[in-house]
């Protein structure tokens, strides 16, 4: 308990091409090694970043969320990432987390990125969530959350600690922003006492975006824990450590003297 292994992807993507997308992240996780707990992939990994989702969502039930039920399962960890989702007629930029049991829990990213049109066909979400793996709590959050540091903010409760120890941003970040990128993670490190996430693609989508990558692990120092090379595929293994990261907080104990807020 308290220590998780961590597999980050960093890949190029098929554009709009579920079938291509499944078959290469299947073959990266059945790669992976045993001790291996969550495996985290880019923002709408079946599909790159598009903004026209009638042709390209699924449903919660698919095939491909099958598929990856089944692997999560024989494999033995937690796979996560984003997808489109099509749920009632609406459209969703949704951050899966299919855990071992079958079951799948859920964030709908809040803040689309009115800037490439996301807004003008996705509905927004209007709820964090945090998943526990391993005594861990992770909270998830997508690309353009990263701009948004109220939203990505952590709190602390004398009853309840934390509210999350892990920040997981999924993304398809350009690359000439991708110094923006590296700054905001980042700060998010630091500002909320907690390990932080970047998981980013690489390649060049049907648009023409370049995406570098500079997937990230930040401990809550803003050190870097781990990193992958810019614009080559590749996974990168880490270990989140739970006591490791306590024993910061109780000896830097920023944590309660934060300022308390509500989200409306």
């Amino acid at each position: 308990m308290g220590t998780v292994n961590i597999a980050f992807v960093q890949a190029s993507l098929f554009w709009q091409n579920h079938a291509a997308n499944l078959s290469k992240f299947k073959q990266i996780i059945e790669s992976l090694s045993d001790d291996t707990g969550l495996v985290i992939l880019p923002e709408m990994f079946l599909t790159g970043f598009v903004v026209n989702p009638e042709p390209n969502a699924i449903s919660q039930d698919s095939a491909e969320i099958k598929e990856l039920q089944k692997l999560s399962a024989i494999k033995n960890l937690v796979i996560s990432g984003s997808v489109i989702i099509k749920e009632k007629n609406q459209f969703y930029n949704r951050f899966l987390w299919i855990s071992p049991d079958g079951s799948i829990s859920y964030y709908d990213k809040r803040h689309l990125f009115t800037y490439g049109g996301e807004d003008k066909n996705f509905n927004a979400g209007n709820s964090l969530k945090t998943f526990n793996l391993k005594g861990i709590k992770f909270r998830p959050l997508i690309c353009y959350d990263l701009r948004f540091p109220v939203w990505s903010r952590n709190r602390f409760s004398k009853e309840h600690g934390y509210e999350y120890d892990v920040l997981i941003y999924t993304a398809n970040w350009p690359s000439p922003r991708s110094q923006v990128w590296s700054a905001l993670l980042k700060a998010r490190a630091i500002e909320n006492q907690c390990f932080v996430l970047g998981v980013n693609r690489v390649g060049t989508d049907g648009e023409g975006l370049n995406y570098s990558g500079d997937s990230v692990l930040f401990n809550a120092r803003g050190e870097v824990m781990a990193k992958a090379e810019a614009s080559k595929e590749l996974v990168i293994n880490a270990t989140i450590d739970l006591a490791e990261l306590n024993s910061f907080r109780e000896k830097f104990a920023v944590g309660p003297d934060w300022d308390d807020f509500t989200i409306h």
